[in-house]
């Protein structure tokens, strides 16, 4: 189990701890959003990584697998940008895009990669994942009425890499699905629709796309996966649909869009939580594994747990228990970088494994996980 913990009533610094099982999760142990953030970074194929954990956008904001930081893009009255909020489970953070009432440009704010930090060109195959909760069950007011979420399009507008979007295929768009649009033109015949409509305001969702683009460019063939996380999922396929003409863009860096359109407007009114980027067309098995990571249920003796003791000196304690004598306490500095087995300092106490860690005043960031 993976726990955020901010330790801020002292008023000296701020601490944030993951703890986690992760390798070879057996059936009933409790996982987290963090548990996914591992296991997506482990994947050979991933090619980037936004957490969102963060109160900036300097923190929320950076790739921890590619070089794609992103910029906040704030246009007309839009708002600033939610950091530091409330993720899926608690054991992440997310941050939040906007949308004002109004036309389709009227106001919003998102992240987008754009500048120096474009995304590096796309291959033939490429897939998505992306825990997000919309604040709205319809876009209206606009032109076209639809909000982008995962997006980016060439520089010559041939290609559409609307990878995930809140719409349906049609201009203006009726109802509010999530939907897939890739290819030479926003139309039915190129939209997967995902869910159904109305999505539920609030639910946070577990959406992913696994795409196979024809080299020649005639098409692309895919198939998207989703669940409701707050009422506990199943995994839905949808798919695969190969859409009629195009692909998205490749060859070429691209600016995409997180939370609004890749060229600055159309936001997606909601909070996103996790987006994951493979160069691979991942499998459904390996999205059915990652759902799981999310969503299995918890058995106690297989928990990882933390307090904070203030006397005689400020600690934090990682426990867990002394029956799990095959398990390894991993530590690292950042999600980015090696994990380090603690091979020193643990102690056993009554039924439990603990390992104690002295904060400092500084600004410490820690990252535990617990490997079987």
């Amino acid at each position: 189990m993976k726990h955020n913990l901010k330790l801020k009533e002292a008023g000296l610094f701020r601490n944030l701890l993951f703890v986690s099982l992760v390798a070879g999760i057996p059936q009933g142990a409790e996982a987290a959003t963090a548990d996914l953030q591992n296991t997506a970074q482990a994947n050979p194929n991933i090619i980037h990584q936004w957490s969102f954990d963060g109160e900036d956008v300097s923190t929320a904001g950076k790739d921890l697998k590619g070089s794609s930081d992103l910029a906040e893009r704030i246009y007309g009255t839009g708002v600033p940008l939610g950091y530091n909020v409330s993720g899926f489970d608690g054991t992440s953070k997310a941050f939040s895009s906007n949308r004002a009432p109004g036309s389709d440009s009227t106001g919003g704010g998102y992240l987008k990669a754009t500048g120096a930090n474009q995304l590096p060109a796309l291959g033939d195959t490429f897939s998505f994942e992306i825990i997000v909760k919309p604040a709205q069950d319809a876009i209206t007011g606009g032109t076209f009425n639809l909000g982008y979420v995962l997006s980016s399009r060439s520089a010559d507008n041939a290609s559409r890499g609307y990878f995930l979007m809140q719409g349906d295929g049609i201009l203006p768009s009726p109802t509010h699905p999530f939907s897939s649009t890739l290819g030479n033109g926003y139309n039915a015949v190129n939209t997967n629709i995902i869910t159904g409509s109305p999505l539920t305001v609030g639910d946070w969702y577990y959406v992913a796309g696994s795409y196979t683009a024809d080299p020649g460019g005639a098409n692309v063939t895919w198939t998207n996966y989703y669940a409701n996380l707050t009422t506990g999922g199943p995994l839905v396929t949808v798919g695969p649909f190969t859409n009629s003409g195009g692909t998205y863009p490749r060859g070429a860096a691209i600016d995409f869009g997180i939370g609004g359109r890749y060229d600055g407007q159309e936001a997606f009114p909601g909070s996103i939580d996790e987006v994951n980027l493979y160069s691979a067309a991942l499998d459904g098995a390996t999205f059915q594994a990652h759902l799981d990571q999310l969503l299995i249920t918890d058995t106690p003796e297989l928990r990882l747990s933390i307090r904070r003791e203030d006397q005689p000196s400020t600690a934090l304690v990682v426990f867990w228990s002394a029956a799990l004598t095959d398990a390894t306490l991993e530590s690292s500095p950042n999600l980015a970088d090696p994990w380090t087995p603690v091979t020193e300092g643990i102690t056993v106490v009554g039924d439990m494994f603990e390992y104690r860690i002295l904060l400092p005043s500084a600004e410490p960031r820690f990252f535990f996980r617990l490997r079987r």
